[in-house]
């Protein structure tokens, strides 16, 4: 085993039930639609940089969130929130310069010192505290920033399409919806998974754990991926 778990989230599946090398192995396994949904996305379509970069940084979230909930270490919780952190910042800004014709030149200032801080300070320090507030607000903004960027996205497609491009946009029109209606899945699944607990490990009539967690890593993979199609739509229109 990996010692006792110091990470700030031990969620509520069992710890070691199944072997002694992977703390959790359902939330463990179900990472794999990260790397694997990224990946077919790549072998599909010849995307923009940016876009690959944005599915690069999904595979290592997936590679990350293994980590994570194999071992239940801090160390390794960093290796999947500050991916995360790194596709909501780098999406925000994809979706500012494709709408507003500006690099978001902070992020190249606020990712590398963000994730330095974060990796090289001690936890329990007032600097590794701040980074992690920091972190925590700026990935909020940067969820809105991404959702008014692909909604834009797509009624500007909507907009500038003809006859032969209208389908095309309504398709684009429905991903976008699918994937906001995901990330909703996958925020209710993680909230539940976090704060009801003892609820879901003791429901009636012999109704088993739910697993929400891994739903999540279901959900929210599949609402990434709704972005990639949203922002190729994009470059394909042109």
């Amino acid at each position: 085993r990996w010692g006792t778990p110091d990470a700030e989230f031990n969620w509520c599946e069992e710890d070691y039930m199944l072997v002694d090398w992977v703390a959790e192995p359902l939330n463990t396994a179900s990472n794999s639609i990260f790397v694997g949904l990224a990946a077919v996305f790549l072998a599909l379509h010849r995307p923009a940089w940016d876009i690959a970069v944005l599915s690069v940084i999904q595979i290592v979230i997936g590679v990350g969130s293994v980590l994570y909930h194999s071992t239940l270490r801090y160390n390794m919780q960093l290796l999947d929130e500050l991916p995360i952190f790194w596709y909501g910042t780098f999406a925000a800004e994809v979706c500012c310069r494709r709408l507003l014709g500006r690099d978001a030149r902070w992020m190249r200032i606020l990712l590398p010192l963000l994730t330095a801080t974060l990796v090289f300070s001690d936890r329990t320090s007032a600097a590794h505290n701040a980074a992690r507030g920091l972190m925590a607000v700026s990935f909020s903004c940067c969820v809105v920033v991404l959702a008014w960027g692909t909604t834009t996205i797509v009624k500007r497609a909507e907009e500038a399409a003809g006859d032969k491009g209208r389908r095309g946009a309504a398709r684009a029109g429905m991903v976008h919806s699918a994937g906001f209606a995901l990330f909703v899945a996958s925020v209710m699944c993680w909230l539940g998974d976090n704060y009801a607990c003892a609820t879901l490990q003791n429901l009636p009539l012999g109704i088993p754990y739910p697993h929400l967690h891994s739903w999540w890593h279901v959900f929210v993979s599949l609402a990434m991926y709704c972005v990639l199609v949203v922002l190729h739509v994009d470059d394909a229109k042109g």
